[in-house]
């Protein structure tokens, strides 16, 4: 099942900081009595796009921050799993991923997995 695009545009304009990106996940909404809340997914985007993507950039490698992910409890897996993912090459056509992720409520399951990903030009007439 594809889930639909929860991108969303951040700003967030202060004294001291100026940062406006894309999030890969949105995490505000109109509450019950039309007040804007923040919904579940606001622990994946602290972690994943605030603490690991912009705060940590310049304070640990970029190759770190481009290759390390996070499975955070979200609405893409139901909240129901942790884990983390690292892409053991990356270029600019091809991808190998090893990454490990648990449940986190009901029976205890943890799996890996090793996955290669690429694309090529075969037969496009380059």
């Amino acid at each position: 099942m594809d889930l639909p695009d929860l991108s969303s545009l951040h700003c967030a304009i202060a004294d001291d900081v100026c940062n406006i990106h894309i999030d890969e996940m949105g995490f505000v909404m109109t509450g019950p009595s039309g007040d804007v809340v923040v919904d579940p997914d606001f622990l994946r985007h602290t972690i994943v796009e605030l603490l690991w993507k912009t705060n940590l950039k310049g304070k640990i490698p970029i190759w770190a921050l481009d290759r390390f992910s996070f499975t955070i409890p979200s609405s893409r897996n139901d909240f129901s799993r942790a884990g983390v993912s690292f892409d053991l090459v990356q270029s600019k056509t091809y991808k190998l991923t090893l990454a490990g992720s648990c449940t986190i409520h009901g029976e205890f399951e943890c799996s890996g997995n090793l996955s290669f990903s690429g694309s090529h030009n075969l037969g496009s007439g380059r």
